[in-house]
């Protein structure tokens, strides 16, 4: 099947393939038969990565099969840094044991920061870190296999930072099975450090995940287990952790209930996070979640777009200031939800706008969120004459032969 066909197309060629009609799609959707119908003719765009695994799962599909194409990058450069990433993975730690001695577990905490930081501040985003990465988690693994004591604790706090940032990256490239791998593996790591504040914070990413891959419901559950977790703790020694993971914690459940049609409880859960974070006062990242009155206005203004309010999702924008974001992907998802909002809209030159602002801040992100691509794609395919700023885009994120 040809890359370059709209969305829409591609879904209803794949629903051909298989023997199906539009109602047939649609009840194994659990959606109506003119939802289908408009998504197959492009009157209305899927606006939702969630959405998409719905699909693609429907369709028994991988999701880069869908969207028409799995990793931009890696197409332009095969030896990418993901390969040696997805081996370490796949592999047990005795088959990736490259390392003889293995850097003390405080350096490789330090190098795990490092990257860290790394990821908040380029514009190349993974393409920074991840050649690096995956030799330092074998390190990691090593040390925390045969260290004791204190270096063998920060071994395993490295490690669960260097595998939730591994899921990231893969998250992001569609591969979601291994997405969960390296997730699932930060969490292990994280419960034999003892360090429950870790361990909530790790959940928290897990349960972006699980709504990313189309579980929401599993989402919001592993969030309240996760709140419950630090509300037993008796005493905290690192309040601003605790509030940092606690008012994230709410947040990305709201964002996850919202996702499963529990309207209600995404804004009592988003209630919670707005009254922590205007405690809080600013945004600050603690054990790699960054969390503060910014970030809460982003990920509303994304709630607002995924429930179709894209009035009220334009209106919480002006509350944000991108640039206090904390870190370069957040500022894009920003520009992002902008662009979703603006296109639910017809808004079209403000959808350029919106775009080409998330690409200068972002590149590599937006070249590979498939919701961005297809909106630029549907821009093209749409105007009869499109201006140098969409030729450009259009180039940028690989949408014109």
């Amino acid at each position: 099947m040809e890359n370059d066909l709209p969305l829409g197309k591609r879904i209803a060629a794949f629903r051909k393939l298989r023997g199906w009609t539009q109602a047939g799609l649609a009840q194994r959707l659990n959606r109506s038969t003119s939802w289908v119908t408009k998504i197959e003719r492009g009157e209305r765009q899927v606006d939702s990565v969630s959405v998409l695994l719905e699909l693609a799962r429907a369709l028994s599909i991988p999701l880069h099969q869908l969207t028409g194409r799995e990793d931009p990058d890696r197409e332009a450069s095969p030896d990418s840094g993901t390969t040696p990433l997805r081996l370490v993975l796949d592999r047990s730690a005795s088959l990736t044991r490259t390392v003889s001695a293995p850097r003390s577990g405080s350096v490789l905490l330090d190098e795990a920061g490092s990257l860290r930081r790394l990821y908040n501040v380029s514009d190349r985003g993974f393409s920074s870190s991840i050649p690096l990465l995956a030799e330092l988690i074998s390190e990691a693994r090593t040390a925390s296999d045969e260290r004791d004591g204190d270096d063998r604790r920060d071994a395993a706090i490295a490690l669960a930072h260097l595998y939730r940032l591994a899921s990231l990256d893969l998250r992001r490239r569609g591969d979601f099975s291994r997405a969960r791998l390296a997730i699932d593996r930060a969490l292990l790591a994280a419960e034999n450090t003892g360090n429950d504040l870790l361990i909530a914070s790790v959940s928290a990413t897990l349960t972006v995940q699980l709504m990313m891959q189309g579980n929401p419901e599993d989402g919001v559950a592993l969030a309240s287990d996760a709140v419950s977790l630090l509300r037993r703790l008796r005493t905290v020694n690192d309040p601003d952790s605790y509030t940092v993971i606690d008012g994230a914690l709410h947040l990305y459940a709201a964002q996850a209930a919202a996702r499963a049609g529990d309207s209600a409880e995404s804004e009592n859960l988003l209630k919670i996070a707005t009254e922590v974070a205007a405690k809080s006062g600013v945004d600050r990242e603690r054990h790699s979640l960054i969390f503060g009155p910014t970030n809460v206005s982003i990920q509303k203004v994304g709630i607002f777009v995924d429930a179709h309010r894209p009035h009220e999702a334009l209106r919480e924008a002006t509350r944000v200031s991108a640039d206090k974001a904390g870190s370069v992907s957040r500022k894009c998802y920003h520009y992002l939800h902008l662009a979703r909002a603006h296109g639910m809209l017809g808004h079209d030159d403000s959808v350029i706008d919106a775009l080409t602002a998330a690409y200068s801040a972002a590149p590599e992100f937006v070249r590979h969120d498939p919701l961005a691509r297809e909106r630029v794609r549907d821009l093209v395919r749409r105007r009869r004459s499109f201006d140098e700023r969409l030729r450009r885009l259009a180039n940028d994120v690989n949408v014109l032969d």
